[in-house]
């Protein structure tokens, strides 16, 4: 394929910007602004401890295998 030399009137993408001096250069995209920063994420309260209830006083052979009478 033989390539045709670039047509000067064809402001085409073959041919950079600021290439042709009687084009007047397009707008200046201007800057997209950041998104401002929120308020930092607040972070879950820290749960109470539960409240104790009243002591259960201790009964004799809970938690202990009862012993066999002989």
């Amino acid at each position: 394929m033989s390539e045709f030399p670039p047509d000067p009137s064809y402001p085409g993408p073959s041919r950079g910007p600021g290439t042709d001096p009687t084009r007047e250069p397009g707008p200046t995209p201007e800057p997209v602004p950041l998104p401002e920063p929120g308020p930092p994420p607040v972070p879950d309260p820290t749960p109470e401890p539960p409240t104790p209830g009243p002591a259960v006083p201790s009964q004799p052979g809970q938690g202990e295998p009862p012993t066999p009478l002989t």
